[in-house]
């Protein structure tokens, strides 16, 4: 039999092989993309109705919790007769705690106390005496001794279909009662898609929440229905359902402990269009796509007849090595094996170069981005080969054949870590052991001291033989300094804690000591012994106060109440101090920028950073010489940031302070703000000077940078961040005299010692103090409401509620008091990271008599 011509061949098997997509396509759909398009709509379902869940769970939680607190409270006061039970259960149902009304029923199922919001107020006598015996839910509590919510029921107090939360309260039960009209706005304001219906349903299959609320009341029977769905829908963990007269599909997921269930739905009609719309496109695009495959099918096999007739010839002259004939015009028809021989032969020597010119340009690029060199060494010969980024990290010019002698190479590391890569070296030669080094060199192009990893494996040759080294080599020197200033971080962090948790328990003992001297010299004759001595017992606890401020500075733990200010005039107005701390044979001068930003900062921290910087300048001069102080803005860019670990990219305003004097050498300036480090002599200072201005300008999201040489002086640059808002500088507050006052103050302090002080002072001021030894106990003096208060001062932690806790609890009680917060430092509820939130009194510990008269004024103001 005569062969078939080529271009006959392929139109005979293109029209067979023509039908495959279709079946593939058809496959594809049936298969593949259909089942996926069915589990994304199940999926989306079982997701929103899990999600609606959670939130509905979560919802009634949160009220149940909210109930219990209330049945906690209540369960051992109920026989108190100065109870005031219908306010607080009043301001539960009318605050947000989820229930419409509130009713305790007593140990004859009687409701014998309702709280109800102002609105319902007058139905309060219409509901006691009601009798709730007849409530399932209220015969379950008893039983169990639990909180049980109920089912659907109407409503005692609005007559209404309701949900109830029964809670245990020894004898009595403690009901919180809801509509299902409340529960129907909250699952209407749940994040659902508007097209998707979200439905409530209770343990008997009733609807009582919608987000579509004409179906609420309906009745839905589920219990005995599984999943099923018809059609297009076939396969799907759906369930079919009709909610008036539409029909939907949708997922049923159970409420946590409640009973009830969620059914996230869709009408049927829209589950559908994904399916037919993927139905349509598949339908559409398949014969377009048969018939467009067919028509270049035809065409390709027209032009291949003729092509592999050329390619025939010119295999026979590659075959010859005549590489460079061009292609031949005649048509052969027999061509086969000749041209799979071009074909094969063309691909592989294509494939070949590029592989091999793309892995080398990808090397290079690789060890360039990664400043990773590599290496061989050959031991025979002693040559190096390295390359480009090896000769680049070790600053060697490259030559042709980038080697170079071994012996040269191991001169490049510095002399004193030669000998432990010497003996690295040849560990690695005679045990076999793993070489990765680090060390130091010197590079050879500008002699830049760069740290240096090296790694590298042993090749052996076929008698088992050294025969050559294979490694790498890593510049690493950006990583050593990034691990340099991370440790000098950690260090600092540890000392600012030891040194704030020690600074708030001085405060509380000197609280105590300044307290009772200072009262006692009030009792003390002007210029007697007994008063001198108090006087030195003041001063000494003076000091010591200041040295807790700087502790609690350094630490970050200062409470402070940034503003918008001024710098230059915070500046200007210290100069005169600075020149009188400093002496006359010190010349200060100031250089202020004209236009200089505003900067968020308390204005008594500025003193201290200049008080404490002047004073080391001072004594670093101790034979005269110049002190500059110098604001200006700037901006820091990326580049800057990236050599100076501590610093942000950002808008600064700067203040440099520069002094002649003797300077320090680099071990000393890498200390100097290490609390209690000092180059003084014993008893000349406490080393917590910069301390405290480290501490200070990090509190403010700033950072320092040191500049110093012994006999060259040192400058100080402090970077503030730039305050952007549109405020004006704050204006100073007047100092008040302790004058005396009046009123009743409720003093709340767990410290014993702390608290009878402080009611001393205040009592010495004329006010009359009522100092309760714990919160709860201050709260039951509010709740008598015999008494009333002007003002609580309280502590801010303490071991059974916080003094936040205890401000809104009292403030329910008595809404027109003020509150005056005192602590120790800062670890607490009141601020943020050390600075005071707005419209907060507070005073720190520890504190004068003028001080507690003047916060009180203003927190009773």
């Amino acid at each position: 039999m005569s062969p078939i011509s080529l271009g006959r061949r392929l139109r005979l098997r293109f029209a067979l092989v023509a039908l495959v997509p279709l079946l593939v396509v058809g496959a594809l759909v049936l298969f593949w993309l259909l089942p996926q398009v069915r589990e994304e709509i199940s999926d989306h379902h079982q997701e929103l109705a899990h999600g609606v869940a959670a939130q509905v769970a979560e919802h009634f939680s949160e009220a149940e919790r909210n109930l219990r607190s209330l049945a906690q409270y209540l369960a051992p006061r109920l026989d108190q007769p100065a109870l005031p039970v219908t306010p607080l259960l009043d301001a539960y149902a009318t605050g947000e705690y989820d229930f419409e009304a509130i009713y305790i029923a007593d140990a004859s199922d009687t409701i014998s106390a309702v709280g109800l919001p102002l609105v319902r107020a007058g139905r309060r006598t219409d509901l006691l005496g009601i009798d709730l015996s007849h409530r399932d839910f209220i015969a379950q509590v008893r039983r169990s001794g639990q909180a049980v919510w109920s089912g659907t029921f109407l409503s005692t107090v609005g007559g209404q279909l309701a949900v109830a939360l029964a809670m245990p309260m020894g004898q009595r039960v403690l009901v919180g009662e809801t509509t299902v009209g409340r529960l129907t706005a909250y699952v209407s304001g749940l994040p659902a898609q508007s097209r998707l219906a979200t439905v409530v349903l209770d343990d008997r299959g009733q609807v009582i929440a919608h987000n579509r609320s004409s179906f609420t009341g309906q009745q839905l029977q589920l219990q005995n229905q599984e999943p099923r769905g018809t059609g297009l829908l076939g396969g799907l963990a759906l369930q079919e359902f009709e909610l008036g007269d539409e029909k939907y599909v949708g997922t049923v997921v159970a409420v946590r402990r409640l009973g009830w269930r969620v059914l996230v739905a869709q009408l049927r009609e829209e589950a559908l269009r994904p399916l037919r719309a993927t139905l349509w496109s598949v339908g559409l695009a398949m014969p377009c796509a048969l018939l467009l495959a067919m028509l270049a099918g035809w065409l390709l096999a027209r032009g291949l007849a003729g092509d592999f007739a050329r390619f025939t010839g010119q295999a026979r002259a590659l075959a010859q090595g005549r590489y460079d004939q061009p292609w031949p015009d005649s048509r052969v028809r027999e061509f086969a094996d000749l041209g799979a021989d071009l074909q094969k032969m063309a691909v592989a020597i294509r494939q070949r170069e590029e592989a091999l010119a793309g892995s080398e340009a990808r090397l290079v690029k690789a060890q360039a981005v990664a400043h990773v060199g590599s290496y061989e060494v050959d031991l025979a010969s002693r040559l190096v080969w390295g390359s480009a980024e090896a000769f680049r990290i070790y600053g060697l010019p490259i030559n042709a054949t980038k080697t170079m002698d071994f012996g040269q190479v191991q001169q490049i590391p510095l002399r004193e870590d030669r000998p432990r890569l010497d003996q690295a070296f040849q560990d690695l030669l005679t045990k076999g052991t793993a070489y990765d080094q680090e060390f130091r060199i010197r590079r050879v192009s500008d002699g830049e001291l760069r740290h240096i990893r090296s790694r590298a494996e042993l090749i052996l040759d076929a008698g088992g033989s050294p025969a050559k080294l294979v490694g790498t080599i890593q510049d690493i020197t950006e990583r050593k300094q990034l691990e340099r200033q991370l440790l000098q971080a950690q260090k600092m962090e540890a000392i600012g804690q030891l040194a704030g948790g020690v600074a708030h328990d001085f405060n509380n003992m000197l609280s105590v000591i300044m307290g009772y001297t200072e009262l006692l010299r009030a009792e003390q004759a002007e210029g007697s012994p007994q008063g001198r001595k108090l006087a030195l017992i003041e001063k000494a606890a003076g000091h010591s106060r200041d040295i807790t401020r700087q502790l609690l500075a350094f630490s970050r733990k200062q409470i402070i109440a940034p503003q918008p200010q001024d710098l230059n005039g915070l500046i200007n107005g210290t100069l005169k101090t600075l020149a009188r701390l400093i002496g006359e044979d010190i010349q200060l001068t100031f250089h202020g920028d004209t236009d200089l930003w505003l900067v968020k900062v308390d204005p008594s921290q500025v003193d201290q950073i200049l008080v404490n910087l002047a004073v080391n300048a001072r004594d670093a001069m101790p034979e005269g010489g110049k002190l500059l102080i110098e604001t200006t803005n700037i901006v820091l860019d990326e580049d800057y940031c990236r050599h100076h670990g501590e610093s942000q990219p950002g808008s600064y305003v700067m203040l440099a302070v520069s002094d002649t004097g003797q300077g320090m050498d680099p071990k000393t300036v890498a200390r100097i703000f290490e609390p209690f480090f000092t180059t003084k002599a014993v008893g000349k200072g406490t080393g917590l000077g910069l301390a405290t201005v480290y501490g200070i300008v990090k509190q403010n999201g700033g950072f320092i940078n040191v500049y110093s040489e012994p006999e060259r002086g040192t400058t100080f640059k402090l970077y503030l961040p730039r305050s952007l808002g549109q405020d004006k500088p704050a204006e100073t507050a007047a100092t008040l005299r302790p004058e005396p006052g009046s009123g009743t103050i409720l003093l709340v302090e767990d410290d014993d010692l702390v608290r009878q002080v402080t009611a001393s002072m205040l009592e010495d001021l004329g006010y009359v103090v009522v100092s309760p030894k714990a919160p709860s106990e201050a709260v039951e003096l509010c709740i008598d409401g015999r008494q009333i208060f002007d003002l609580l001062i309280t502590d801010v932690v303490m071991p059974d509620m916080s003094g936040k806790q205890l401000r809104d609890l009292i403030k329910t009680l008595q809404p027109g008091i003020g509150v005056l917060f005192i602590s120790g430092y800062t670890n607490n509820v009141i601020v943020h990271h050390g600075v005071l939130e707005e419209d907060v009194h507070f005073l720190a510990k520890p504190f004068n008599l003028a001080d507690l008269a003047r916060k009180v004024r203003e927190a009773m103001a």
